[in-house]
């Protein structure tokens, strides 16, 4: 299902490249809502390991971050879900919040990450980058 999401996301951000009028947002936001309506809830109830789920996570990447940031995140978040990201609940993720792993949005926005206080790059924290995805 996670592939389906992925073509609808993909789909709707081409279709809509050749209607600039239109923002790239308001397409996500469909396809998700069509997935959210109509996909989801022929799967069953806790398909999703994360909180929140991976379709409320991409709507408000896409919120908060706009439409590039918004289809990077979400790619991102679909790539972690999977059985084995319980093993790094402690290490990586926020904790547990009702029987899912929270992972809030803000916590994946690189840009952010990325920045001090004073709006150059922060060299620990690229180091700290580093070594998460190295582990």
């Amino acid at each position: 299902m996670k592939r389906i999401l992925l073509v609808l996301l993909v789909i709707s951000t081409i279709s809509l490249v050749a209607r600039p009028a239109n923002p790239l947002s308001v397409g996500a936001d469909l396809t998700l809502g069509f997935y959210q309506r109509l996909i989801s809830p022929l799967q069953g109830g806790h398909i999703c390991n994360f909180s929140p789920t991976c379709s409320n996570f991409s709507r408000q990447s896409f919120s908060l971050y706009g439409p590039f940031w918004g289809t990077l995140m979400t790619f991102d978040r679909l790539e972690r879900c999977n059985p084995g990201a319980w093993r790094l609940v402690d290490l990586y993720y926020s904790g547990v919040e009702n029987e899912r792993i929270a992972d809030p949005p803000r916590n994946h926005h690189l840009p952010s990450r990325l920045r001090s206080s004073k709006g150059k790059t922060d060299t620990a924290s690229v180091n700290t980058l580093v070594e998460d995805v190295s582990e």
